[in-house]
């Protein structure tokens, strides 16, 4: 019993059983040993609900102690844990339900009060989280010699373990339906230890370390690359119920956090915070690492202004990579168009291939597929035409990029955002990018609008800084200085805010839905 999740806790107690593991809302503190209890006795609570291996269980309790010991209990148990967002509304839960249907759901009543009903219908359990009560059982152990972590070749694994542990997937995450209908990505136990490790290698972090959780714990970077990264390395992670730039700021400062990741969206927040009169540099962080899509050139720019300490890193990912697949090991900021996505991690490998499945030579772009230890092997329930998505031991990413000669990878769109105008195609992140260095912009998106010439034109969404002026004439007349005519966007469209994805990402195919329905 075990696998790497409960192992690798089992280690940071035994070395540090009372350093803070994990502080919340920077109030409540949990110390190593304290989390190895705590979790002991969710395993025994578990156990006493009739739950064993190979049982599903859906856990949507956000940020919170009784998420992480139901992550790691269930590790020990060998029961697969089907993170939610607690965003998801009734539909959203239904959805979820008919296609996988567990045998009990932790819940938050407040967020989701719905849950009960809807968890009767398909015949499972629920437990409300001012119900649980996890430190009334006695902390359960694992059996003797699979509690602690031995030197595995490339990785560890937990001793006496058989191949057991990775029969039974340790997590089931839905990816986030950007581009089509969520699935449910299988990943185990072995996946999680490469990206553990292929973040600590290349990041060179260690137990010295400090971050913080801001991002949706529910979400493949805030489970995989902060709560299991951090429980290994045996460093302190600073775990916040909801993201506030400003809150996210005061803690690095007053906790000295050396290590940030998340998303375009988290940082361009940070961005528009630490530009506020008065913001002194923050010195303690050393790392900056960004995944679920290329930060923007002025955004990196600011960064290094607010952060002048810390080396910028890319990382290109996927749920279905368990988050890393590639990381640009220096600072982004010392390159010169801040687009390399890094490159792969021993044991794994990149094909480019064209939409026939040919592979393409280097400096080439194409399909981008993918290998390695942490892709997942499959999803559940399995899809139709699941040879779309795998070819043996490659997964087809669904995005576009080609390597350099170097074995940089540089990923140029996702294969449904690229804009074809009347036969030119226009990778939309190499234009956001360069919008983004115009002052007074904060945030980007390219789109296409259909157009009776050319099939599709490029519709440039724009969110501007408090109190920025903008002219589209000026603009236009920057951008064609830089970018052939076809690339230049036909039209500027200020927003507030974008439509989002539940994990933060700006949602383009909502764009592309509005912009279809004002042209009709």
């Amino acid at each position: 019993m075990g696998g790497f999740l409960y192992a690798s806790l089992c280690r940071s107690a035994a070395l540090y059983p009372d350093k803070p593991a994990l502080v919340f809302n920077d109030a409540k503190s949990v110390t190593f040993r304290q989390f190895l209890d705590y979790t002991g006795s969710c395993a025994s609570f578990l156990q006493a609900q009739g739950l064993q291996r190979g049982d599903m269980i859906y856990a949507a309790l956000g940020s919170t102690l009784d998420f992480c010991a139901l992550i790691y209990g269930a590790a020990l148990l060998e029961i697969t844990v089907i993170p939610v967002s607690t965003k998801l509304k009734q539909d959203g839960i239904e959805h979820l339900l008919s296609s996988i249907v567990p045998a009990a759901v932790f819940y938050d009543a407040e967020r989701q009060p719905f849950f009960p009903e809807l968890a009767a219908k398909y015949g499972c359990r629920t437990f409300a989280a001012g119900e649980l009560n996890f430190k009334d059982y006695m902390p359960l152990k694992a059996a003797a010699g699979t509690t602690c972590l031995q030197e595995h070749g490339q990785g560890m694994r937990p001793e006496g373990a058989g191949q057991h542990c990775s029969e039974v997937p340790a997590v089931i995450m839905f990816t986030s339906g950007t581009t089509g209908t969520p699935k449910g990505a299988v990943i185990s136990s072995a996946n999680i230890e490469a990206a553990v490790r292929a973040y600590e290698q290349a990041l060179a972090l260690s137990a010295a370390d400090r971050t913080v959780l801001g991002v949706p714990i529910f979400h493949i970077t805030g489970l995989i690359a902060i709560l299991a990264l951090f429980v290994y390395l045996g460093g302190t992670i600073y775990v916040e119920a909801r993201f506030k730039a400003d809150r996210i700021l005061k803690l690095i400062d007053e906790h000295q956090i050396s290590f940030l990741h998340g998303s375009p969206t988290v940082f361009s927040l940070l961005k528009e915070e630490g530009d506020k009169e008065g913001t002194d540099p923050l010195l303690s962080l050393k790392s900056i690492a960004c995944g679920a899509g290329r930060l923007n050139l002025g955004i990196i720019r600011a960064l290094k202004q607010i952060f002048p300490n810390a080396a910028v890193h890319s990382v290109y990912g996927l749920t279905e990579s368990t988050s890393p697949f590639t990381i640009y090991r220096g600072d982004l900021s010392e390159t010169d168009t801040c687009e390399s996505s890094g490159t792969v991690t021993p044991g794994c490998a990149i094909e480019i291939r064209s939409e026939e499945g040919q592979k393409l030579p280097q400096g080439q772009a194409g399909c981008i597929w993918i290998k390695g230890p942490m892709v997942i092997k499959r999803y559940y329930p399995e899809p139709e035409q699941a040879g779309r998505y795998f070819d043996g031991e490659f997964f087809n990413t669904g995005d576009i990029g080609l390597l350099t000669n170097s074995g940089e990878l540089i990923v140029k769109d996702r294969v449904k955002d690229i804009i074809n105008r009347g036969g030119e195609k226009i990778f939309c992140p190499e234009v956001e990018s360069l919008i983004s260095t115009c002052k007074g912009v904060l945030e980007v998106a390219l789109v296409a609008r259909p157009d009776p010439l050319y099939g599709e034109v490029p519709v440039a969404f724009i969110r501007l800084e408090p109190g920025a002026e903008f002219n589209p004439a000026d603009l236009t007349a920057f951008l064609t200085r830089h970018l052939p005519r076809y690339q230049i966007p036909v039209d500027y469209q200020l927003v507030d805010d974008f439509p989002r994805t539940n994990n933060g990402k700006i949602n383009k195919r909502a764009l592309r839905t509005n912009l279809l329905a004002a042209a009709t």
